[in-house]
């Protein structure tokens, strides 16, 4: 029989069963499946925990990734997840299966700057021949007192924010389909590329209390309605900034922009702490509605559009 599931169906079955397994796991669990990541508990300090894979043909394509994009890459879409998360990076594990006339050193070396550039420690994983590029990553994020950002505690009347304009990705990769080269590669390819986890972003906002939070991996609208359907609410987006050089699809359902989602209801205290840190300002869209079947974007009833893998 021929399988039909994608990611969104998959991920929806999980969570509705619970946690895998048992043993003395279960009493540290706090979080499990159906966020950005699962929290745990360890002598009283919270830590995040997720996983994430890039497959060739899937997320990437040789054709205009090299082998260091696909490195760097693997571990940002990971670092985001933190980032949703309000964590610290602290470590990761990487495994990587790849045909044998594969350059893995340079999958290494954009592995290795990423680390770099995110602060997070790569302590071991895994290598394997395969058909294909598969790069999984796992990570571990500290909270270290702030308490973690969830999916699932939008409240109605809160107002909605994003981190930054949107549709950049998917149109950055139209962009690399359609060249020869990448001599002069523009803002929106480098971003469908080398993503920008924004942890920097993601902490501030747990060091300030704000509850509600996930990344942009899959498209506005899906991720949103994510979040709605966790927390039992509805949403109005009025606003979608659109990156230059992308359409309003691209914002609403293009996905791969890693820029945050989240919401509060003390707006302009939020706004005026990014101000004073000098971060850019994020970006409010809509308003949290208290009616789980009241939902629109931009007038109009909204759809969970997106990328499903």
């Amino acid at each position: 029989m021929e399988s039909t599931w994608n990611e969104a169906h998959l991920l929806g079955i999980l969570s509705k069963v619970g946690p895998i397994g048992s043993g003395k796991g279960l009493e540290f669990l706090e979080i499990g499946v159906g966020d950005d990541a699962a929290v745990v508990v360890l002598q009283e300090n919270r830590y995040s925990l997720c996983a994430d894979l890039i497959a060739e043909k899937v997320h990437f394509d040789m054709e205009y990734f090299t082998p260091r994009d696909v490195g760097y890459k693997a571990i940002a879409v990971n670092i985001s997840d933190l980032a949703a998360m309000g964590a610290t990076p602290l470590f990761a594990t990487v495994t990587i299966s790849a045909p044998k006339d594969t350059n893995v050193a340079e999958i290494q070396s954009g592995i290795t700057s990423a680390c770099e550039e995110y602060g997070i420690v790569a302590v071991g994983g895994d290598l394997s021949d395969g058909a294909s590029i598969v790069v999984s990553v796992s990570v571990v994020g500290g909270h270290f007192g702030r308490n973690p950002m969830l999916r699932s505690n939008l409240a109605a009347g809160d107002t909605i924010f994003v981190t930054g304009s949107l549709g950049g990705s998917a149109a950055g990769l139209r962009e690399l389909k359609g060249s020869s080269g990448k001599a002069s590669l523009s803002t929106r390819a480098k971003r469908h590329l080398h993503p920008l986890a924004r942890i920097k972003e993601g902490i501030m906002l747990a060091e300030m209390k704000v509850m509600a939070a996930m990344d942009v991996s899959d498209g506005l609208a899906i991720d949103l309605w994510r979040m709605a359907d966790a927390s039992n609410c509805g949403f109005a987006v009025d606003n979608i900034p659109i990156q230059d050089g992308a359409t309003l699809e691209d914002a609403i359902s293009g996905g791969e922009d890693f820029e945050l989602i989240f919401a509060t209801n003390r707006p302009a205290e939020v706004v005026d702490a990014f101000k004073a840190t000098g971060q850019r300002e994020p970006i409010q869209i809509g308003i949290v509605r208290k009616d789980l079947e009241d939902r629109e974007i931009l007038g109009k009833r909204a759809h969970p559009l997106g990328y499903l893998h």
